[in-house]
């Protein structure tokens, strides 16, 4: 086997875990190229993404598309993989604003669960967010998870 193979399909192996949560949500690479995207890719943790880890990142990619391990990704397992992502973002959301767990959500639940949101990301009490407010109005909005593929990139 080539050298280089082996090194990909090791890199793949130990990866997996970390791999698994950058390609399942979040934003894609056009966003996000910066820290998170390189920091998840960076596999050994040197401070930079080598070619080699970038090829393990793509095989683990491809193989979490193939959902039917047979070497080719098609259409329906895009759709499939996308649709399992969606379902569970939107699972999430609609349990975040279901405040008293009755399975809807009323106009005055989501009014209580959107302040309350609010008032957690505004740090200083002032009554708006500005300045590292921001930031984590866009993690609180979208997650934790800056590193899975989208805007068009497989992965998602």
């Amino acid at each position: 086997m080539k050298p280089l193979l082996v090194l990909v399909l090791a890199a793949s192996a130990m990866a997996v875990p970390a791999l698994a949560d950058m390609w399942d949500g979040g934003h894609g690479a056009k966003h996000h190229m910066g820290g998170g995207m390189t920091q998840r890719m960076d596999l050994n943790g040197d401070g930079k993404v080598s070619a080699a880890e970038a090829e393990a990142v793509r095989t683990v990619m491809f193989l979490r598309w193939d959902t039917d391990g047979d070497g080719v990704v098609t259409e329906y397992e895009m759709i499939e993989r996308i649709m399992a992502r969606i379902k569970r973002r939107i699972a999430k959301r609609f349990e975040m604003h279901d405040v008293n767990g009755d399975g809807r959500i009323e106009q005055a639940e989501f009014a209580e669960s959107s302040a309350a949101r609010f008032a957690e990301m505004d740090a200083d009490g002032d009554g708006s967010l500005a300045g590292e407010e921001l930031p984590a109005m866009h993690r609180h909005r979208h997650g934790d998870r800056h590193g899975g593929m989208r805007h068009g990139m497989p992965g998602n």
